[in-house]
């Protein structure tokens, strides 16, 4: 069983293609293709390009995502969020400057 804190990080030089699911949390630096799943966490970095369906608890958005976003908890788009899709989420956060 994975730590409640346990982070896995995805480099910005690596592309996935493909469903990707993680117990804990998740910093996606590179380029994902596909759906990505987290039990806590999940941030997506300023590098990040994301052609791809994200679910978690919490989600946090910094990067470019295109793709539907569904955060059970909250959801947090910072001033460099690029984003294109339906978002659903408990709590939205936008930050000036997200698109």
């Amino acid at each position: 069983m994975a730590e409640k804190n346990a982070l896995t990080v995805i480099g910005s030089a690596t592309k996935i293609k493909g469903e990707m699911e993680f117990e804990a949390g998740a910093r996606i630096l590179g380029s994902v293709e596909g759906k990505i799943t987290a039990g806590s966490i999940l941030e997506i970095g300023e590098t990040a390009q994301c052609d791809a369906e994200l679910e978690g608890a919490r989600i946090v958005i910094d990067g470019e995502v295109r793709g539907n976003v569904r955060a059970h908890e909250q959801l947090t788009l910072t001033e460099h969020a690029r984003v294109q899709g339906d978002l659903t989420a408990g709590t939205l956060v936008v930050t000036d400057g997200a698109t």
